[in-house]
């Protein structure tokens, strides 16, 4: 029983990388992604916890703090880690993919909703809720963590090559920020898709009014 877990485990891992390499439509690999990694939850008997989604005590209160930690990292990442990117590597993240949102209250809608299912929800149950969460268990203890932590950071980076290197170098940032809430909020992945969702928003409102575009 044992090794079928683990065969299961590794089929399901494997199957979830492909969707992420392999399809090359960039708001369908995460979805489809998504399904192969809810199906491993309802295969497991249904113990969705298995995949970061324990339920948390207080909404209320994880919202607030989500809020206020996502306010930090974009206010870091903008005037801090994108200055030491462009510093180290000469170019900017490229932004040009959102342009046309600027002053565009149906693309802002339309961003917003995307950037909740497809990269809050989505992203975080395919990065936190189960390939961190498989890394962390099959890595010996004394290395997991920072390994898992560095690989689904840098694939995390790497699959945002439509902002270039010096926005996949900050993607991924953002993705090891995301990954250590995680494993604070003891691998529920709940505070991480609130903290994800609150970023996108912001990020999504500072394009429409032309603050974050280059």
């Amino acid at each position: 029983m044992k090794n079928k877990s683990i065969l299961t485990d590794l089929f399901f891992v494997v199957a979830v990388i492909l969707c992420l390499l392999l399809i090359d439509i960039p708001f369908l690999k995460v979805p489809v992604a998504g399904a192969f990694v809810l199906a491993y939850g309802f295969l497991n008997g249904r113990k969705f916890s298995k995949i970061g989604l324990t339920l948390p005590a207080q909404y209320q209160h994880q919202v607030l703090m989500a809020v206020a930690l996502s306010i930090v990292i974009v206010l870091l990442g903008y005037y801090v880690i994108s200055p030491l990117v462009i510093a180290l590597i000469g170019s900017t993240p490229d932004q040009s993919l959102f342009q046309s949102m600027v002053g565009d209250f149906q693309q802002l809608v339309n961003t917003l909703l995307v950037g909740w299912i497809v990269g809050a929800l989505f992203e975080e149950l395919v990065f936190h809720g189960f390939l961190f969460q498989q890394l962390l268990d099959r890595l010996p203890s004394s290395y997991a963590q920072i390994t898992s932590l560095l690989f689904t950071s840098i694939l995390f980076g790497y699959l945002h090559q439509y902002q270039g290197l010096a926005g996949q170098i900050v993607t991924g940032f953002v993705g090891f920020i995301l990954g250590c809430i995680t494993l604070y909020h003891k691998r529920s992945i709940w505070m991480s898709i609130w903290v994800h969702g609150f970023i996108n928003t912001l990020f999504a409102f500072s394009v429409y009014y032309g603050i974050m575009t280059s």
